[in-house]
């Protein structure tokens, strides 16, 4: 008997902040898992997420939006309705080659301009037209949702996005495709 030996005392344990379900949402998507207009060129490099990037054919830039679904790549996906931000994988080697259109939902179109690299694959915030310091935030919609990048640019490459409600920062490769 061992009652002698060892002396019991109840601890009362209250949880004043239960854990819940995660407020933040993440989505990855690889650039060549889109609906991709015929306007775009799958592209092998090895430094590339997945091994593969979109480019446009040489010779199509568009100082306006391109009005055929040749030149468009939609996303659909799923998410909850907030606040997110959106960034981009892209690859833009010169300021001749570092823009896209960005729409969301079928909303206007916004100019993505001077997306900044130094002809690598790099992450980028979208930003507001040639202004680098002005990061956008995009409300979406509980449920269904579409983002569509139109080529602005014919050298500017697009890898991955990251879509995102928290401040986590993508770096690297990112995460694996969430779709």
């Amino acid at each position: 008997d061992f009652s002698s030996v060892f002396d019991t005392t109840q601890i009362v344990v209250e949880v004043i902040n239960p854990i819940q379900e995660s407020e933040f949402t993440e989505l990855w998507l690889e650039a060549e898992c889109a609906n991709i207009g015929s306007n775009w060129n799958l592209m092998d490099d090895t430094s590339a997420s997945g091994g593969k990037y979109l480019l446009p054919p040489s010779g199509n830039n568009y100082d306006g939006v391109p009005t055929d679904t040749s030149s468009i790549i939609a996303y659909n996906f799923t998410l909850k309705e907030g606040t997110y931000s959106i960034y981009a994988r892209a690859l833009t080697p010169s300021g001749n080659d570092d823009s896209f259109w960005v729409r969301l939902n079928g909303g206007a179109w916004l100019l993505w301009n001077q997306i900044p690299s130094d002809n690598n694959f790099e992450w980028n915030q979208i930003h507001d037209g040639n202004n680098v310091n002005l990061p956008l935030s995009f409300t979406l919609l509980e449920g269904n949702n579409t983002l569509e990048i139109a080529h602005r640019e014919d050298g500017a490459g697009l890898d991955k996005i990251f879509i995102t409600n928290s401040t986590e920062l993508p770096s690297g490769q990112g995460h694996l495709d969430s779709t």
